[in-house]
Formats: structure tokens, sequence, C-alpha cells
């Protein structure tokens, strides 16, 4: 999975995040192109799909990657002996933080072990928990390899 990401720098645009500023109907909106690029390199980029009258976000990326990440997230975030970890403080510091807050990892942990294993769609309702941390976990791992790098 390092292979996916490394070197770093090429994400970056002379050193520094690629930010792309537009303004649309809704107003003035930022996108970081350089943590788009990054979640994709991962599997967990996001691509708009349009049929007719429907429209649906589907994975972009690498789908190894997406597979391995979510492996590890189960067996490293989940987990109850984890709880008391630096990660899930700081995914939760994250989730937290924000002006419109979202689910700690407890919350995600307890939904994901309800639906697990059942019907298909309490089951995706599961991998949804999940996948939601790996996108929390590839945020996380593009800020602090930004701090890493000299400007």
């Amino acid at each position: 999975m390092l292979t996916n990401i490394y070197p770093f720098e090429r994400f970056l645009l002379s050193g520094k995040p690629h930010i792309d500023r537009y303004e649309d109907d809704r107003g003035k909106h930022k996108k970081n192109m350089s943590l788009s690029g990054f979640q994709i390199s991962l599997g967990m980029g996001k691509r708009l799909i349009e049929s007719g009258n429907s429209t649906a976000l589907i994975y972009a990326g690498s789908s190894f990657a997406r597979k391995m990440l979510y492996c590890w997230i189960i067996t490293n975030v989940l987990r109850e002996s984890m709880s008391d970890s630096w990660l899930v403080a700081e995914l939760d510091r994250r989730a937290l933080s924000n002006s419109k807050p979202a689910l700690t990892v407890a919350e995600l942990r307890t939904r994901w072990q309800t639906t697990t294993g059942s019907k298909k769609d309490k089951h995706m309702a599961g991998v949804r928990a999940a996948m939601t941390l790996g996108y929390r976990v590839t945020r996380l791992l593009y800020d602090e390899l930004l701090k890493a790098v000299p400007y």
C-alpha cells in the first residue's frame, strides 16, 4: 500500500497542496485536489455516476488498496482492545471538533458489530461504518504526511 502513496510529493503542486477554487450557483467552494488524489491512490476516492434521473457515488481508485485498508481498519481500529490508542483518540477529536459533529469510533464500532454477518442490507451498513473510518484515516495520514514535508 505504501507504494501507492510514495513519493508523497507527487500529490503536491510546487510543494504545497493543490487547492481548486470555484464558484457555482450555491456559492464559493474549495476542493483539495491533493487530498482527493491521495485518497484515490488508497482506493478511497469517490466518483459520481449519473444515469437517467439517478446519481450515485461509487469508490474510485485501487480496489486492492481499499480491501487492505478495510482489513486494517477491522483488525486495528474497530477492535475493543484498541479503544485507548492514540489513533482512536485523534479520530474522535477530529470527529467532534467539526461544526457538525460526526459519529465517534465507539459509535461506528457498535454499528459495525451489530450489522455484520446478517442480511445483505444490514451487512452493507456495517461495511459503510468501517469505510467511514477509512476516509477519516486516509485524511489523518494525509495531514500527518503534509506536516512532515518541508515547504
